[in-house]
């Protein structure tokens, strides 16, 4: 029950009040448990336990990009500023 749990509260992590970490093009080497980043083809990948998750953002998800101090936002494919 905890592991699915667990997951559970990544995924919400990731989809509620998000910070980004930066947008790449390769997902770094090392990270820290709970970076997020967006890679080129436009997902979310998550770090957590030394694994990547990716997960599909949703129509008109924001997120605070940390590298640029900017939000951006997800539609219909792209996120925009």
């Amino acid at each position: 029950k905890e592991v699915t749990h667990n997951q559970a509260l990544n995924i919400l992590d990731v989809f509620v009040n998000t910070v980004v970490e930066a947008i790449v093009e390769d997902l770094p080497a090392t990270s820290n448990d709970g970076d997020i980043y967006i890679t080129e083809r436009g997902k979310l990948a998550q770090y957590s336990g030394g694994n990547w998750t990716f997960h599909q953002p949703i129509d008109w998800m924001e997120v605070w990009l940390k590298n640029k101090q900017e939000r951006m936002r997800y539609n219909d494919g792209d996120w925009i500023s």
